[in-house]
Parts: C-alpha cells; structure tokens; sequence
C-alpha cells in the first residue's frame, strides 16, 4: 500500500486529536494523582503519538513534493519535542520506558540528511 499525501494529512490530524486528549487527560489526572508512575505513563503515551508523527513526517519528507520541505520542518520541531519529553524523566524512570521506541525515533531521523541551509 502507498501512503497517499490525502491519507498521511488524515493520519496526521488522528493522532493530533488523540495527542490532544492524552495531554488533556494527563492534566486532569495530575489534578487527581500526584503519582510518578501515572506521569510517566503519560508521557510514554505522548511519546508514542509524536514518534507516530515523526515516522509519517520522515516518508513525506522523503518526497520531493512541494511539501517536503514542510515535513522536514515539522519533523524537526517533533524531535525536540520527544526530546524534550524525554528530558522530564529521571534515571530510574527509564526501566518503565520501552527501549525499542527511542531506537525507533532514532533510526527515522538518521534516514534523512538535512541540511541547515533546506531547513532556513
């Protein structure tokens, strides 16, 4: 199956829509729990949804479409922010975490050479 420009912005706006409501209910939960586990949970979960993004972002990216250099930017910006998430956790946080997700983020990113100056 071919992956459609139509069909990734479909996928796109999914997984923003349950990005949104992870987040959402992380807030509401942290309101109810101030439990370390629960927020890694939630983080893990919005770590899944932004990698989902950044795998669609690294096929579109790979295009030589007139939006390609548009996913090459969002697919930046969506790394820093796993990374950023990423930053929140502690050193015993991380036998919670499943390794196999960050070797997955991590082998979309170095398929793409991109160069400051396409970016800019």
């Amino acid at each position: 199956m071919r992956l459609t420009y139509e069909t990734a912005c479909n996928l796109i706006r999914s997984i923003q829509r349950y990005l949104a409501h992870v987040e959402q209910t992380m807030i509401q939960a942290s309101l109810v729990f101030e439990d370390r586990l629960n927020t890694i949970a939630y983080t893990g979960f919005r770590i899944v949804c932004l990698t989902s993004l950044v795998n669609i972002y690294a096929v579109l990216a790979q295009g030589n479409g007139p939006w390609s250099l548009d996913m090459k930017r969002r697919l930046l910006e969506t790394v820093r922010k796993i990374v950023a998430l990423s930053e929140t956790f502690m050193v015993d946080d991380y036998d919670y975490l499943d390794v196999w997700l960050y070797v997955r983020i991590f082998s979309c990113i170095s398929s793409l050479t991109i160069s400051d100056t396409e970016i800019n």
